[in-house]
C-alpha cells in the first residue's frame, strides 16, 4: 500500500471496522476488530495500534465515524465523543476527519466538535454513499446489535430522524441484531413444544445462539462472548436456548423442539424487521421496492426481501474489491462507505 490510500474507520460500541480503498476506488482491505468498549478503552487502543502498525503505510487520508459514544462507560454522549476523538487524534495525527450529518467532513484535530454533529453518524455515511449509486430504495444494515433502515431516492437520503432517539421513534433505528441481542428482548412468550409459554427474563441466550443452531451465522462475524461466557458450538447454543424456556437440555429426549424454538425466534426477529420497514415505507413516497443490504445479518435481509417481494442488492455489488474481502465488505459497510467518500472528496478537491 505505497500509493495514496483512503481509510474508513467506524468506531462502534462492540467493534472497530476499518476499510481501505485506493485512488481507483477499489477496496483493498477490510476488517472488523472486537473492541467491547463497555469493558474499557484498551481494546480500541490496541486495535488502532494494530492497524497503524500493520496496515497503514505511505500517504493516507482517514475518515472516521462513531457510535461507541453511547456506551455506558461514558457519563454522557458528549464525553464519549470527546474521548473517542482524542484516541483518533493520538493515533491518526492531523490526517483524519470526522464524518458529520450536516457539515460534511470535519477536521477532528483542529475544529471544535459539537457532539450532535458526529455522534452516531455511520448510517448516514453509508446511506449517502449508496444514494449516489442507486436510483431509489432502502438501505438496511443488520449488525450485531442494531439495524438501520434508511430510504433514499434521487441522490437524497429521506430519513425522518437524525439522532438515536428520533431514529428509534421513526423505526429507522431498530435495536435488534443477529449476535448480541438478548432473546428476552424479542418476546415475553414463545411457541415451544406445541404450547405458548412465557420465557425467562434473564440474559441466558442471544440471537447468535439462534443463528448458530440454524447454521446461518458466519462465525467470523461473531466476535463477542456468549451470554454465559461459554463455547460457541451448536450444542452449547442449544443448552442456552433450553434455559430460556426453563429446562435443562438433558431433561428432553429430542433436541428438535429446541431447533424449532430457534426457528421461532428467527421468525419473531424477521417480523420485527418487517414491521419496522413497513413503518419507514409509510413515511415516504415514490421509493422503489429495493433493499440494498449489508451487515452480519445480510442473510436475514435476503429472507425479508423475498417475503416482501423486494429486489435485493448486496452492498458489495456496488464497487470493486479484492475478492478475499468479499465477506468483510458487507460486514464493514460503514467503514467502506467512509473510505469511498474520503477518496471522492480528496479526488475532487
Amino acid at each position: 500500500m505505497n500509493e495514496m490510500n483512503y481509510y474508513g474507520w467506524d468506531i462502534g460500541g462492540a467493534h472497530l471496522k476499518v476499510a481501505v480503498v485506493n485512488r481507483s476506488q477499489k477496496l483493498i482491505y477490510a476488517k472488523q476488530y472486537a473492541t467491547p468498549l463497555w469493558q474499557g478503552l484498551n481494546s480500541l487502543e490496541q486495535a488502532f495500534s494494530d492497524v497503524m502498525n500493520n496496515v497503514v503505510s505511505g500517504n493516507s487520508y482517514h475518515l472516521v465515524s462513531m457510535t461507541g459514544e453511547l456506551v455506558d462507560i461514558f457519563s454522557s454522549r458528549k464525553q464519549g465523543v470527546e474521548k473517542l476523538n482524542q484516541i483518533c487524534n493520538n493515533h491518526l495525527g492531523n490526517q483524519y476527519s470526522l464524518y458529520s450529518h450536516n457539515k460534511g467532513l470535519l477536521k477532528g484535530y483542529a475544529e471544535i466538535i459539537v457532539p450532535d454533529e458526529v455522534a452516531s453518524a455511520n448510517w448516514h455515511a453509508t446511506a449517502f454513499y449508496i444514494s449516489q449509486l442507486i436510483e431509489s430504495g432502502f438501505f438496511i444494515d443488520i449488525g450485531s446489535t442494531t439495524t438501520d433502515i434508511i430510504p433514499f431516492s434521487n441522490k437524497q437520503i429521506l430519513n425522518k430522524g437524525y439522532d438515536d432517539q428520533s431514529r428509534l421513534r421513526h423505526d429507522e433505528l431498530v435495536y435488534t441484531g443477529v449476535i448480541r441481542t438478548p432473546l428476552m428482548a424479542l418476546s415475553q412468550y414463545v411457541q415451544f413444544a406445541g404450547h405458548v409459554q412465557g420465557v425467562c427474563a434473564e440474559h441466558f441466550a442471544t440471537t447468535a445462539d439462534v443463528y448458530r443452531v440454524l447454521g446461518l451465522l458466519d462465525e467470523d462475524a461473531d466476535m463477542m462472548l456468549p451470554a454465559d461466557g461459554g463455547e460457541k458450538t451448536i450444542e452449547a447454543s442449544i443448552m442456552r436456548l433450553a434455559r430460556m424456556v426453563g429446562i435443562d437440555v438433558d431433561s428432553i429426549r429430542d433436541n428438535s423442539c429446541l431447533v424449532e424454538l430457534a426457528e421461532h425466534y428467527s421468525r419473531l426477529q424477521l417480523m420485527q424487521l418487517s414491521e419496522a420497514l413497513k413503518q419507514v415505507m409509510s413515511n415516504v413516497t415514490g421509493v422503489d421496492m429495493v433493499i440494498v443490504g449489508a451487515g452480519a445479518g445480510e442473510f436475514l435481509l435476503k429472507q425479508l426481501a423475498k417475503q416482501l417481494q423486494f429486489k435485493f442488492i448486496s452492498f458489495n455489488e456496488l464497487f470493486d474489491y479484492e475478492k478475499q474481502y468479499a465477506k468483510e465488505t458487507n460486514l464493514c459497510a460503514p467503514a467502506v462507505a467512509l473510505a469511498q467518500i474520503s477518496c471522492l472528496h480528496h479526488s475532487s478537491s
